[in-house]
């Protein structure tokens, strides 16, 4: 019996070294990588360590860098940041979202972490110093900004949709920061050709869309693409690396975007607004021409990709196709023969 004993005291011992080992078994620090004041630093480095505070749990500082529209980065004033296991570019930790809830704010400040093999799924953020923690049990992040009065938000975001004044067009409508990194600005929204009865409209925060076209990289939507807004309504809205586009009643509207909790609001601001086009004015097809009946001095008529080919004219000869043309208010489709 005292041999019995002995025994499963031995082997409780055993397990519980084991298990203190497994639990000890901690590195003793993390580091972070990405877009950081030193540019080098999406190289392996160590010049931003986390150390290991117990419990697999880390915390340490970083300098993220605030690049801006010179800078030929794609990202507008947001910067890459992942961590790794020392030098070791083969045990990586970002997020485990390919395309969405990726852009970490002093709001949206914590998220999920995974290893991969190689840097990829990086989560980014905006210029500023922060506070960074990372906890392997849980296997999350968390940032906190050491002065919210630092941080690089965009000076500007951009609304492009079935703008008035661009109709689905390279620069969109400029809704300026205003502080906290909320953007607010006015804009006239027609109804689209591809979906009858609404406005379509998304925010692009990036520079790279004004330089060439890029119409996934820094795109703002809900998490279904044509989601029906109702004016007034508050939705969420996140980065996403493709095509999301909100629809809503055509119409002006005060718009209020929160880069910060990664909402989107469109306040009807209609009443009160001189409408742009006449009632009387219609559009119709001839023999190899586009003819507007009625006020023409806002009549504007592009290819179906978005080509202006006339402006504030009563007749324009063109090949057979399919056409947009705007009166001003209203925007149609019309088909060439």
């Amino acid at each position: 019996m005292r041999y019995i004993l002995k025994s499963i005291i031995a082997a409780a011992v055993s397990l519980f070294s084991i298990y203190a080992t497994a639990q000890d078994n901690w590195p003793d620090k993390l580091y972070c990588r990405g877009g950081l004041a030193d540019k080098s630093a999406w190289n392996p480095t160590k010049n931003y360590p986390l150390n290991h505070v117990g419990d697999g749990k880390y915390e340490g500082t970083v300098d993220v860098d605030a690049s801006n529209e010179d800078s030929g980065d794609y990202y507008g004033n947001r910067s890459d940041l992942f961590f790794s296991y020392g030098n070791d570019d083969n045990r990586i930790l970002s997020c485990p979202y390919s395309n969405i809830e990726r852009f970490l704010t002093p709001a949206i400040c914590e998220g999920p972490l995974q290893e991969y093999s190689q840097p990829e799924n990086i989560y980014q953020t905006n210029g500023g110093s922060y506070f960074v923690n990372v906890d392997l049990k849980a296997m999350t992040v968390k940032i906190t900004p050491l002065d919210t009065g630092n941080i690089a938000w965009m000076p500007e975001v951009f609304l492009v949709g079935t703008n008035y004044e661009e109709y689905w067009g390279r620069n969109g409508k400029s809704l300026p920061h205003i502080g906290g990194g909320i953007y607010r600005g006015t804009v006239h929204l027609l109804e689209g050709v591809n979906n009858p009865g609404y406005a379509e409209a998304t925010v692009f925060a990036t520079y790279t869309h004004r330089r060439d076209l890029n119409w996934a990289e820094g795109r703002y939507g809900s998490s279904d693409d044509l989601k029906v807004l109702q004016p007034g309504e508050t939705a969420h809205c996140t980065r996403y690396y493709g095509d999301r586009k909100w629809l809503i009643a055509p119409g002006w509207y005060d718009v209020l975007f929160d880069m910060n909790k990664g909402e989107v609001t469109f306040n009807n601001v209609t009443d009160g607004i001189e409408q742009t086009t006449a009632d009387n004015t219609g559009v119709r097809s001839g023999k190899g021409c586009i003819i507007i009946d009625g006020d023409f001095s806002k009549a504007e008529m592009f290819t179906a990709g978005g080509s202006l080919i006339s402006k504030n004219s009563p007749r324009t000869d063109v090949s057979p196709g399919l056409y947009i043309v705007r009166t001003g208010y209203k925007t149609v489709k019309i088909m060439v023969k």
